[in-house]
Order: structure tokens, then sequence, then C-alpha cells
């Protein structure tokens, strides 16, 4: 994507008014620059809009974006991607999270159906959790989150323990029995260890 024509062509190719009516039921207006249209920036819209007339970065206008692919070399392969002289295609992998997952499939959909191998998919992260004999953690294993989730896991000694210790990250969070990541944004380790449980006696002897 280091051409400019490319740039272009996919900018060409994104209907922001259907971003909005699917993937947001209409809640929304398109945006020239990559802020929210606050009052208070306005001011600095207002000031570059002979460069947004020169270039303008909200229209939908695939035969325009065609063209920009031409300029650039591009050709459609059998199954009408834009592919170049070494029959590649133009790929784009959009990874996010949750807060996208209304409008990156409407965007990649849109993309796809101008010629362009576009994808979306919800940033994941991978908890491995383990646990050491007499008890259990679930879930177990590797559990695949989704950016921004929480997850929790739950920790069980077996009959006549309890639980020693957990190690969240390989740091202490001391003797739980219940720990939850939130708003996950990283790959994480969850270990427990369990003890025997012991008691104490206490012996007197009377006299003689």
């Amino acid at each position: 994507l280091n051409n400019k024509n490319v740039r272009w062509a996919i900018s060409f190719y994104i209907d922001r008014d259907e971003i909005i009516d699917v993937g947001w039921g209409g809640a929304g207006t398109p945006t020239t620059v990559p802020c929210p249209s606050y009052p208070g920036l306005q001011p600095f819209t207002d000031a570059i809009s002979d460069l947004l007339k020169k270039y303008p970065t909200n229209e939908y206008n695939p035969a325009k974006g065609d063209e920009r692919l031409r300029a650039a070399g591009y050709t459609k392969d059998k199954d009408g991607y834009w592919v170049d002289a070494a029959e590649s295609r133009i790929k784009v992998e959009m990874i996010s999270w949750e807060a996208f997952a209304d409008i990156g499939p409407v965007v990649a959909a849109r993309l796809r159906k101008h010629g362009i191998d576009a994808s979306f998919a919800i940033d994941q992260f991978t908890i491995t959790s383990s646990a050491g004999s007499n008890g259990s953690i679930d879930p177990l294993g590797a559990t695949t989150v989704d950016y921004g989730d929480d997850q929790t896991f739950t920790i069980t000694p077996d009959a006549n323990y309890h639980v020693d210790d957990v190690l969240v990250d390989r740091v202490s969070v001391g003797a739980v029995t219940s720990y939850t990541f939130t708003s996950v944004d990283a790959d994480h380790t969850i270990d427990p260890s369990f003890a025997i449980d012991t008691y104490t006696i206490n012996a007197t002897a009377g006299g003689n």
C-alpha cells in the first residue's frame, strides 16, 4: 500500500454512508478528517477546506478507483481481484477491537466487491492456564479472548487440599479461588498450586 494510487483507489471504493447505515443503523455522519466533528474541532477542519476540495476524502467513486489502479499497472484476475504484474492481489487485512465489529465487515465486503482482497477480524489474545496436582482450573489450557473482553478462571482444590498460591504472569496474586482478567489486550498465563490441609493436635497430660 505504499503506492498513493492504491491508497486513493481503496478510499474511492469505501462507501461511508453505507458504513453508517448498515453498520451503525444510521447513527452517525461521515467526517472528512480522522477526528470527530466536535464544534471545537471545526475551525481546524475549516482551515483545510481548500485541501479537502482538492482531495475529496469522502468521495465514493468506484470508477475513479478503477482508473487509479489501472494507472498503477494493476489488472483483474479470473476471480475479479486486482493483481500486480506478479499476480499478487492487493490485500487489506483489518484487525481491530470490538468497537469496530459492526462496521469492519461492511468495509471488507465493499472492498471485496470492488476487487480488493479484504478481510476483518477482532484482535485476539491467548490466556494459558495450567494447574499443579491436587486441584483444577477452569477453563484449562489455551483460551482465546477477544480484545477488550473479560475472562474468568475458577480454581478448585481437591478434597482435603486448598489453594496455596496463584501466579498470574508469574506474579503471585495470593491464594484466590477465582481470578478475572479484565479488558484483555495482551497474552497472559495463570498457574495455581495446591497444598494439603493440615491440622494441629494439641496434647496434654495430667499429673503422674
